[in-house]
């Protein structure tokens, strides 16, 4: 269990719904909800809330949870207007949507992203949106997702009230050491909504050896790192087993040797592009291919994200 700086308490674990559709997603939830799980998060851009909504409803009307014992965290959609009044209708969205009273945590998802300095407006005033609802006992915590060190030095210049979480892509080949560090020293808890490594070569042999050094799977340990990193991992999974594997991480330690292995893969940051201002430049090559119309089958990569585009040749 951990303290927010609000005061209020978060379990070390969470389950994320990215992808969780339909009553299949919905059943997936409440499995989760059953096996252990009580930080359950989504996000408006998910299109998920709806199942996510009745996954916990139904969980508390069959007396499996209560309401109190869940942590249910949202994030307002970066593909649709940002603002004051736009945060304020996206919380009731969320709630009715979850058919909730109150949502435990809000997130602004990306830090808004344009080419200008007009994120700073944008992020203050839904920030402001946010505080309101806050107020008006709808969130209980607000907090922010994938915010580098400049949009949380700008933020912090005109809250009110100090984001509790920053839910950033975290695991051992991508630790974002600065932005993490920063967020310590503010007192802002780190969420890790990637904590698991993807497997390749020049990574396997390490984590092969440890995981057999302490009889774990790869995941485990990968989770294991982020606990001991003081991060709360968010797991995804849709078999049972494997959900009770990634929670089963609380009776062993990782020791300093090993952690400092972990550590040593950040020398290959796979996932860069997850990053708010690489996705600008992405963004913009995405436009210019939409305009020219270029129509040929084929796959291609542009900073690790991969795109199955059809170009249309129209010159």
């Amino acid at each position: 269990m951990k303290l927010l700086n609000n005061g209020i308490k978060i379990e070390d674990i969470g389950f994320g719904t990215w992808y969780l559709k339909g009553n299949e997603g919905k059943e997936v939830i409440k499995n989760a909800i059953k096996v252990g799980y009580r930080i359950i998060d989504t996000a408006q851009a998910y299109n998920n809330e709806e199942i996510v909504g009745q996954a916990i409803n139904e969980c508390i009307q069959e007396s499996i949870v209560k309401r109190q014992d869940l942590f249910i965290t949202s994030k307002i959609n970066p593909h649709l207007p940002i603002g004051y009044d736009a945060a304020i209708n996206a919380v009731n969205q969320s709630l009715a949507k979850m058919n909730l009273d109150y949502i435990d945590l809000y997130l602004i998802h990306w830090p808004n992203l344009v080419e200008d300095d007009s994120w700073k407006y944008l992020n203050a005033k839904t920030w402001q949106g946010f505080e309101k609802m806050v107020t008006e006992g709808k969130l209980k915590s607000i907090g922010v997702s994938n915010f580098m060190i400049h949009h949380l030095e700008e933020l912090l210049k005109t809250a009110t009230i100090k984001p509790s979480i920053n839910q950033l892509n975290l695991n051992p080949t991508w630790q974002q050491k600065e932005v993490v560090k920063f967020c310590h020293d503010n007192n802002i808890l780190c969420e890790a909504w990637a904590p698991l490594v993807r497997i390749k070569p020049w990574n396997l042999k390490t984590l092969e050896t440890i995981a057999k050094k302490y009889k774990k799977t790869i995941a485990q340990i990968c989770l294991r790192w982020c606990l001991q990193k003081g991060f709360i991992p968010l797991t995804k999974s849709h078999q049972v087993e494997h959900m009770i594997e990634n929670i089963n991480i609380f009776n062993f330690e990782i020791e300093k040797e090993d952690i400092d292995y972990l550590d040593e893969l950040n020398s290959h940051p796979w996932d860069h592009d997850s990053q708010p201002d690489c996705l600008y430049e992405i963004f913009r090559l995405r436009e210019q291919l939409t305009k020219k119309e270029i129509i040929l089958n084929e796959k291609f990569y542009f900073l690790g994200i991969h795109f199955a585009n059809k170009k249309i040749l129209n010159n």
